[in-house]
């Protein structure tokens, strides 16, 4: 053997000792690794999976218990049978947890299966194998509701369940899994007594069915609830076969079945098994008596869209500047709001709005965004400095103080006239107290500021007032807004300075 290792090395060189080494340390490398000694689970006599160890496959037995219980709600003790064997496998055979509880679930799916399950309020209601299921069944159900009413004659766009729906993927014992019919009737018990035809698409009057067998003349209880809301339907009041077709019944032999037109049925006392329902045109008795009955898990809502025009409202932009003291707000464009055209789907319940939600929208008219310069600048000490500001942005004077012509007659005027736009700032020009802030006829809405023992300043004809009287106020604060109460032809600030109480040329004053 070795002479021929020798030869193969001395014909072809180590490159093929080199290749034969490597097959053969993988080989074996393989061979280790396969070979290494697993632990397969046996339940019932089957294989089910390897797992690392006895205690990783009893800590999954007790959590999937522990699941069963807080999802189905079951105590559930898994009894299986269970034994162990020795299998060669690589170690990536493995299985996790998640692997292991399917392995489990599989043992078991004659009792417990992972599911669809519905809760109606937050409460369970029923399980379903697929999701599609009980998503059908929903809008099957108000499908066959909106057509019913809708055939009646009520104006809306929809019927819908009101109530919060939700669809859990968990455990649930197989004794909770029904079919979608079985969940429509756990959802309105209306449709146990009276299922709505398969064939209803073409039927514009959407008949409720109801099979009864009698005998002799007798109609058997239906329900052990009986509110006696409408008519029995006996052999004998079964009207000849030539009026039948009124109610949509006939005879078959010793039953009697057919169905009944819901705008057919009159209300008496007398009925155990069937419900008076609102005629056309009465919306708001079908909302109470018809769609929210007592009997039903769930709560119907009518939906109705509507189409209007209403206002957007603007946004404001503030700017912050140096440029102003704390408190004072500048408006340097105002808004404005704009207009849209809006749809929105909006729920009844029992006649009240309950929910309204927009469901489009189209812009006629954008917002305009409203700017504000906002001071920022520490305010100086709210007291008399003894030199006055110019109390407003603007600088044009349309009316000096003293003589003039006012309306075609001589007056004295006892200060200044300052043009500015409507609304725009008007400033203290000296720090004091407010001793008045209300409105006059002449002045219309005004402010007096005293700044010290001699001084007081007077600014009029505003359209807003920013200050109360007693308040104190520095140099330069805002304290109003021009506008044209009082007495004038036109949006202007009517300044005045008073010495003694006696009004003097403010520009003799003015720094």
């Amino acid at each position: 053997m070795l002479n021929k290792i020798q030869n193969i090395i001395n014909k072809f060189g180590m490159t093929v000792l080199i290749i034969v080494t490597a097959f053969f340390v993988y080989g074996m490398i393989y061979m280790i690794n396969y070979n290494e000694p697993q632990i397969m689970a046996v339940i019932d006599g089957r294989d089910v999976c390897i797992v690392e160890s006895r205690e990783q496959l009893e800590n999954s037995i007790n959590a999937l218990c522990l699941r069963i219980n807080e999802e189905a709600g079951v105590n559930y003790k898994f009894d299986r049978k269970i034994s162990y064997r020795f299998v060669c496998a690589p170690a990536d055979k493995i299985a996790d947890e998640n692997e292991i509880e399917y392995a489990l679930l599989g043992c078991i799916h004659e009792s417990i299966k992972e599911v669809y399950a519905l809760y109606i309020d937050d409460k369970f209601v029923s399980a379903a194998n697929t999701y599609d299921e009980i998503y059908e069944v929903i809008n099957k159900i108000e499908s066959l509701k909106t057509a019913e009413a809708q055939s009646l004659g009520y104006e809306f766009d929809k019927i819908k369940i009101a109530n919060k729906i939700e669809i859990r993927d968990q455990l649930c014992s197989v004794n909770e899994i029904h079919s979608a019919e079985e969940i429509a009737l756990m959802l309105d018990g209306s449709l146990n007594n009276n299922a709505i035809s398969e064939n209803n698409s073409n039927n514009a009057n959407m008949l409720y069915t109801a099979s009864f067998d009698v005998s002799a003349d007798t109609v058997p209880e239906t329900s052990a609830e009986n509110d006696g809301s409408s008519e029995v339907i006996t052999s004998e009041s079964l009207p000849e076969s030539n009026n039948s077709s009124e109610y949509g019944i006939s005879r078959s032999n010793d039953s009697l079945t057919g169905s009944l037109r819901l705008y057919s049925v009159e209300a008496s006392p007398k009925n155990p098994s069937l419900k008076a329902v609102a005629k056309p045109g009465e919306l708001s008795s079908v909302s109470a008596s018809y769609l929210n009955n007592g009997g039903a898990l769930i709560k119907y809502a009518l939906v109705k869209n509507i189409a209007q025009t209403e206002e957007v409202p603007f946004e404001i932009n503030y700017i912050d500047s140096a440029d102003y003291f704390e408190g004072t707000e500048i408006i340097t464009q105002y808004g404005k709001n704009g207009l849209r055209d809006v749809t929105y789907s909006i729920e009844y319940i029992d006649g009240k709005e309950s929910k309204r939600s927009e469901i489009s929208e189209n812009i006629i008219e954008s917002p305009v965004t409203q700017i504000v310069i906002r001071g920022i600048k520490e305010p100086p000490e709210s007291k008399a400095y003894g030199t006055f500001l110019w109390p407003s942005e603007t600088l044009l004077v349309t009316s000096e103080f003293g003589e003039r012509e006012l309306l075609g007659e001589q007056n004295n005027h006892r200060g200044i006239d300052i043009a500015a736009p409507d609304k725009s700032e008007v400033f203290a020009s000296d720090g004091g107290i407010v001793i008045f802030a209300g409105y006059d006829d002449s002045y219309g809405n005004y402010i007096i500021i005293r700044h010290d023992a001699l001084f007081t300043t007077l600014y009029s004809h505003l359209s807003e007032i920013l200050v109360s009287e007693n308040d104190p106020i520095y140099p330069g604060q805002l304290i109003g807004k021009v506008g044209d109460t009082g007495t004038v032809t036109g949006p202007h600030l009517h300044f005045e300075i008073r010495t003694n109480g006696v009004s003097v040329n403010p520009r003799d004053y003015i720094d």
